[in-house]
């Protein structure tokens, strides 16, 4: 009986999860578990800064489309939100409300591994 046979003799051309078809085994259960159960399993992410983070942004958004995001000044946070967009070519805002971090993963500058700190925060990698 191979790694591909079950009990029952027939080959189904899936592997078979067990002591004998892994030979590396998990501490708790004996076995390795299956790319299903691995695929599940939370990523391990890096910290990005939210100044590090609104660098990425600001050089695709400059080079693609002359606009940056602008943090808003205190007094203007209830208008604008913590983010703002605006050309700069005139200056003018585009956009408000921002969340920086849903824009840096469409713009592809936020990868899924990485996670988006608080600036002052100090959080262990």
């Amino acid at each position: 009986m191979s790694a591909t046979t079950p009990r029952g003799g027939k080959s189904t051309g899936l592997p078979v999860y067990g002591p004998s078809a892994h030979p590396q085994k998990t501490a708790r259960s004996g076995i390795t578990p299956p790319a299903r159960a691995l695929a599940r399993l939370p990523l391990r992410t890096r910290p990005v800064s939210e100044a590090a983070l609104l660098r990425r942004v600001n050089r695709r958004l400059r080079d693609r489309y002359g606009a940056a995001v602008r943090r808003s000044l205190a007094r203007d946070r209830k208008r604008l939100g913590v983010f703002h967009g605006v050309d700069l070519t005139s200056g003018k805002v585009l956009e408000r409300h921002i969340d920086l971090e849903a824009l840096g993963r469409e713009l592809h500058v936020l990868s899924v591994r990485e996670r988006v700190v608080e600036q002052g925060a100090t959080d262990s990698i």
